[in-house]
């Protein structure tokens, strides 16, 4: 019989994904969570975090939860570091929408999802001998962000309010730097 590692099991993606549906069981948990902008300038600073994990639909949370489940576990067995940093940066992310006033409102977890995509094809195309179809979902992935910043138009959540391209690019753009700073400090020889 095969031993189990704990390494191999995406343990940050299964708290992450159980924590998504749990809050959205609770919609009070979701009105305080919420970004907000008013509250959040009145100290209210647990709903940066916070709004990743509230959406406004089933059908919204479901573009975030599936690709989370798929490419959360996929980039956490293959380095549970660049999955935490990165869920550590989201509310940092989320934090330079307060430099947009016009934003009041803001829910979902769109960004960390670019971010893990993000991350995880960066770090296949640095180790993985099968780049083309990393390069690919990188370069459609990007390709959406295009049409969203200059469209203002999502694409697989239509109807959502509000579109937020600005959370896809601050979630590609934090999981290139993670990735190139661990590249650079933890050498090419290390497991991503």
């Amino acid at each position: 019989m095969r031993k189990i590692e704990l390494r191999n099991i995406p343990l940050l993606t299964i708290l992450l994904v159980a924590t998504l549906l749990l809050v959205a069981q609770f919609p009070a948990w979701g009105r305080a969570l919420i970004y907000e902008r008013p509250a959040i300038l009145q100290g209210e600073l647990w709903r940066l975090p916070g709004c990743n994990l509230v959406h406004y639909s089933t059908a919204h949370l479901c573009w975030n939860l599936l690709p989370l489940l798929v490419f959360g576990c996929w980039l956490e067995i293959n380095s549970r570091t660049i999955f935490g940093i990165l869920l550590l940066l989201a509310p940092l992310t989320n934090g330079a929408l307060l430099l947009r006033p016009d934003i009041i409102y803001f829910a979902g977890a769109s960004g960390f999802v670019v971010a893990v995509v993000t991350g995880l094809c960066l770090a296949k195309l640095t180790s993985s001998p099968h780049k083309g179809p990393w390069l690919l979902l990188l370069l459609l992935m990007t390709g959406k962000i295009g049409y969203e910043l200059l469209t203002a138009r999502a694409i697989f959540a239509p109807g959502h309010r509000p579109v937020l391209p600005l959370s896809h690019l601050l979630g590609l753009l934090s999981a290139v730097m993670v990735v190139i700073l661990f590249r650079l400090f933890a050498g090419k020889t290390s497991r991503y």
